[in-house]
């Protein structure tokens, strides 16, 4: 069993696209038991957000320099890339 993405009241696994959009502002329904879940932790989970959005943004930042300052369309590419890999 999954225990990283299962129903903490019925056991049966949750659909994992899910559990990636549980924000701190929404909640999952289980399919099975139609029990409501949310975030425990709704401090750490904002932390985690803004670490992930700085990173982020300071990645794409970088890229967008390096793609300024040498004219190499590859770092375009890379951008992308890093803001496809966010939503898929």
């Amino acid at each position: 069993m999954n225990k990283w993405a299962s129903c903490p009241k019925c056991g049966k696994p949750l659909p994992p696209g899910k559990m990636l959009y549980l924000a701190n502002l929404n909640t999952v329904t289980c399919p099975t038991c139609q029990s409501k879940l949310g975030v425990k932790n709704k401090k750490v989970n904002s932390v985690i957000g803004a670490v992930g959005g700085a990173l982020g943004g300071t990645l794409e930042g970088l890229l967008a320099i390096t793609l300024v300052l040498s004219g190499n369309i590859i770092y375009l590419g890379f951008m992308i890339l890093s803001v496809l890999g966010v939503f898929f």
